[in-house]
């Protein structure tokens, strides 16, 4: 025992010792750069990690970093930056030494789509744009893509459940109503499940599992369409990673909130692969007088396959499978509150709204080829199938004793009799509660391709000619039913079970051939780039009627319509200096008129005017736009206010203006090699008024004057976000203002009519290294727990998310 006893006490003495050594040894500097590998952007924000010694560092704005490190000893260098393959580095240094240090992009796969590398600009972009790296989506890990995108200038978004699983999104004023009036793409394909024939549907990509975010702006949307007045956003999904590596992202919060992301993957010298999996659960912040659910789960499943050819091949090829499936059930309702209600407690539910259920699943397969000849030449084609299926069970309306149908705005905004009804009180003499199996089949299949050349590269010079086409096919099954029932003791009871097809019953087919042609000249500091689209659309409807369920034809009714339309636009960009450039363009606008028969499409005029800064330090872009509308649509949605037939009509002429300013500097600390403290603001005006006089059925609109506002559109956005970042830690906190939106068209002075309220949200996050592979993070959605009304359509008041907390843990393997 005594001889053991000695033993661990030597060894104890001798470990001490050389920890005593390592620490007394002598050091000497490694210091450098980090650039892009694809060009001379200094990197900040990279983190720097030394083994032995486990000192750290952060670069600075400059991409400047200076580590200590033992002299003449063997240390492994780490350098880990979101959005680029990581990279460590071995040497043995006996005196102050400089490097630099160029880290490769890991969103190389996508150049045919957008692949922004900056903030505010493009290689390929003349317009105006956004790109959201990893670094700034891991910042908070948003599962709420109103969240994740509230901060890009000239945006608009109008939350429903409030925890952003169906997010209202629109781009300069062009309505928030479904996404419907923007172009929605995943990895460059179209992600609406019928997005020309019936772009309003409530499928969403799932930001949680997304690698960044693209927005596009301007002339330069022309490009992807079918929508090219407000903008374009495109997601990136989980990208294949160079080696052999894999993440788990695990989020734990208020309301039972759980999250887990997992990825792995890598790229050999042929094949390469990653496989995702993303899973969210939560039971909801509200709450059904009876006690019922009122949560949701969701899981994403993602594989991406690839071949390609040997880096030495003369002709470069990649071939790329992408397949992926989500599912949804959430216990959520169209249902919001009267006032008196929302007043009393905000985050309550009608008992009525109990057997309201979400059940959804979307199937994508796609694949991808890349050829290209060399650096100049290249061929990229897509092949896509999407189908996508949901039904909505929901609270539909209710019928008095006297069978009258009666909406549900109608009894919220009345407080009548019904509204007794859908607290829980029983129902009397003949009275029923409706609800509908909105039951729905879409898909979405195609095949597009695009052409890229570059010739007459000399001296900054070159001209680029860029040419795709897509042929499309998408559809939408309508197929519901419609359920009575009585309330008991704050409980349904079925008492009238419909027949499947007995409501909406129809068919409706949109077949489209679209192409570009886009002519970018490049001489030194002038880009040019005029651009050329024509859509050509064929929509078909054919409704089966209520009483042919089996679809027999006996009472078929059909109805067509076809767009066709070229679509110019041009952008030019200027470089004054190094590091000040003006940009601006003119393009026609489009939007898809639907299946009804002699509707004409939305066009537009649309121009900008902007102006930016990309000095070392400091970002900024300011931009002016005008939008010109010839015949402005309006959907007859149910989320909007509507009766729900989904059919477009006619809002006359139109014009929306407006200013967004965006602008991030690190002069602050900037001299600082542990420390960063970036600084963002931004800041959007926008206007849009009608410029004819109309009746309208649709409750926003009701009858219009000319010179009267459009309703649900925030005159004035601003945001400020604080970054306090250093290798080991960073905190973060963002600041988002909305200004008070009215909500039916009209010229009176806001605070004369009934309005969503102004609204202040404060976010925080705090994350911090263990190592370079363990990262904790502590966030809280909606700091100040304001408690505000986000919309109040279509059935009520509905509240924002109220504070929440979440804590996480993210491992890299």
């Amino acid at each position: 025992v005594y001889i053991t006893a000695m033993r661990k006490n030597l060894a104890f003495v001798l470990l001490f010792f050389l920890l005593s050594l390592n620490a007394f040894s002598q050091k000497v500097s490694l210091t450098g750069y980090l650039f892009n590998n694809d060009s001379t952007q200094r990197l900040a924000g990279v983190q720097i990690f030394s083994n032995p010694g486990n000192d750290y560092a952060i670069s600075n704005s400059k991409g400047y970093f200076s580590l200590q490190i033992s002299k003449g000893k063997k240390a492994e260098i780490l350098f880990l930056q979101a959005g680029y393959s990581p990279m460590q580095i071995e040497l043995s240094i006996l005196k102050d030494t400089q490097i630099n240090i160029y880290l490769k992009q890991q969103i190389n796969e996508l150049d045919p789509v957008l692949l922004m590398t900056k903030q505010t600009a493009s290689n390929n972009i003349t317009g105006s744009s956004t790109y959201i790296s990893p670094k700034e989506l891991e910042v908070f890990n948003h599962t709420d893509a109103s969240l994740a995108l509230r901060n890009v200038p000239g945006i608009q978004i109008q939350q429903e459940d409030g925890f952003g699983l169906r997010p209202n999104i629109g781009l300069r004023a062009t309505g928030v109503e479904r996404s419907s009036k923007i172009t929605i793409m995943e990895d460059g394909i179209l992600a609406a499940p019928a997005p020309y024939i019936a772009p309003a549907a409530y499928y969403f990509p799932s930001i949680g599992r997304m690698e960044g975010i693209e927005i596009v702006k301007g002339s330069s949307q022309i490009q992807y369409g079918p929508f090219t007045t407000g903008g374009a956003i495109n997601f990136i999904s989980a990208i294949i990673p160079e080696t052999l590596s894999g993440n788990v992202n695990m989020n734990y919060g208020s309301f039972n909130t759980f999250n887990i992301l997992a990825k792995t993957g890598m790229q050999g010298e042929r094949f390469g692969f990653v496989i995702q999996s993303f899973n969210q659960e939560s039971d909801g912040f509200k709450v059904l007088n009876n006690d019922g659910p009122t949560g949701f789960n969701k899981s994403d499943y993602l594989l991406k396959f690839r071949y390609q050819t040997l880096a030495t091949a003369k002709i470069q090829q990649q071939l790329t499978l992408k397949l992926s499936q989500t599912s949804e059930e959430s216990n959520e309702t169209y249902l919001g509150l009267s006032n008196s209600d929302y007043n009393e407690n905000p985050y309550q539910r009608y008992s009525a709204s109990q057997l309201d259920l979400m059940t959804s699943r979307q199937q994508h397969a796609s694949l991808h080829h890349q050829l290209s000849w060399s650096k100049r030449t290249s061929l990229s084609t897509t092949i896509y199938n999407q189908t996508f299926t949901r039904n909505w069970y929901k609270l539909n309306h209710f019928t008095d004793s006297t069978g009258d149908k009666i909406g549900l705005s109608q009894v919220i905004q009345n407080e009548s009799r019904g509204l007794d009804i859908l607290r829980g009180a029983n129902t009397l003499n003949g009275e029923l509660v409706w609800l509908r199996a909105n039951n729905r089949d879409y898909y979405s299949r195609g095949i597009q391709s695009e052409f890229n050349h570059k010739f007459g590269l000399r001296n900054h010079r070159f001209h680029h000619l860029q040419i795709g086409a897509r042929l499309h096919q998408d559809q939408i099954d309508r197929f519901q039913w419609e359920d009575g029932y009585n309330m008991k003791n704050k409980y349904l009871q079925l008492v009238a079970k419909g027949a499947p097809g007995s409501e909406s019953n129809r068919v409706e087919t949109a077949t489209a051939f679209s192409g570009y042609v886009n002519y970018r000249i490049v001489s030194r500091k002038l880009e040019i780039k005029p651009g050329l689209r024509l859509e050509n659309i064929n929509m078909l409807r054919e409704d089966y009627g209520k009483s042919d369920p089996n679809r027999q034809g006996t009472d078929l009714k059909t109805r067509t319509n076809n767009n066709f339309i070229v679509l110019p636009g041009v952008g030019v960009h200027y470089s004054l200096t190094d590091n000040k450039e003006v940009f601006a363009g003119v393009h026609r606008g489009f939007a898809p008129s639907g299946s009804q028969t002699g509707a004409s499409a939305e066009t537009s005029i649309n121009y900008e005017l902007g102006f930016n800064l990309n000095e070392l330090l400091t970002n900024a872009q300011i931009v002016g736009f005008v939008s010109s509308y010839d015949n402005l649509l309006g959907s007859d949605l149910n989320a909007a206010g509507g009766s729900g037939t989904g059919d477009l009509f006619n809002g006359g002429n139109s014009l929306a203006y407006g200013i967004e300013f965006f602008a991030t500097t690190s002069k602050l600390l900037s001299k600082s090699n542990k420390f960063n403290l970036p600084i963002t603001v931004g800041y959007t005006f926008t206007q849009a008024q009608f410029n004819s006089s109309f009746n309208s059925s649709f409750d926003p609109w009701g009858d219009v004057v000319e010179g009267d506002f459009l309703p649900y559109l925030a005159t004035h956005q601003a945001n400020v976000q604080l970054r306090l970042e250093h290798a080991r830690f960073n905190v973060n906190i963002n600041t988002k203002y909305t200004d008070a939106m009215r909500l039916q068209a009209g010229q009176e002075a806001l605070s004369s009519v009934e309005v969503i309220p102004a609204s202040l949200f404060v976010d925080l996050s705090v994350n911090y290294n263990f190592n370079p592979r363990i990262q904790a993070q502590l966030s809280i959605i909606n700091l100040g727990d304001n408690n505000v009304v986000i919309s109040s359509r279509p059935h009520g008041q509905r509240p924002a998310l109220p504070r929440m907390l979440r804590l996480g843990l993210k491992a890299r393997i």
